[in-house]
């Protein structure tokens, strides 16, 4: 249930990310807002890195709470190789 609710969280931000986006990409064509004056590829350029980050930032979150029960299991399966 709490792997859920971690994904859930990730999946926000970058559902987030992904309006600001379409938002930034849509004032950049009709050249208003914040982003009237970055190109339409930069715009993807930044957008990609960041939600990289965010997955980036997601699996070590998991990967640290997994760490903490995969110890007794590496431990499990050494013993089994034994």
């Amino acid at each position: 249930m709490e792997t859920l609710l971690k994904r859930t969280e990730e999946n926000k931000e970058l559902r987030k990310l992904q309006l600001e986006t379409k938002y930034c990409l849509r004032q950049s064509k009709l050249g208003v807002g914040d982003c009237a004056d970055i190109d339409q590829e930069s715009i993807r350029k930044i957008q990609k890195a960041r939600a990289e980050k965010v997955v980036a930032q997601g699996r070590a979150t998991r990967a640290e709470e997994e760490g903490e029960g995969d110890v007794n299991k590496v431990e499990e399966e050494e013993e089994e190789e034994e």
